[in-house]
């Protein structure tokens, strides 16, 4: 009886593992390098606050999440203005008529 049990587990986790994992796209393009850095220490405090139930670590913990929030928000809005930036560039570009 064991074995027939062991058989089919061994089966259903060959099948398991013979899935793909699936890939995460790229990231976005105003994610840097120091956001990337917020974010592991965001998520090294939270597991800190969480193992020690101290409320000091929780309010340093949501002192990095206003800190991750703040520099997410001025990075799309940088990344936005560029864009734009640009694009009033080209426009510009575009309206320049050559001498004749």
């Amino acid at each position: 009886m064991f074995e027939i049990y062991a058989t089919i587990m061994n089966l259903i986790f060959q099948r398991k593992s013979k899935k793909k994992a699936k890939l995460k796209s790229n990231k976005p393009s105003w994610m840097n390098c120091e956001y990337e850095n917020l974010i592991h220490q965001r998520d090294i405090t939270k597991k800190r606050a969480i193992t020690s139930g101290n409320p000091n670590d929780w309010k340093i913990y949501n002192i990095q999440c206003n800190k991750f929030n703040t520099m997410k928000y001025k990075l799309k809005a940088h990344l936005i203005q560029k864009s734009i930036q640009e694009s009033e560039n080209m426009c510009k570009k575009s309206m320049d008529f050559p001498d004749t």
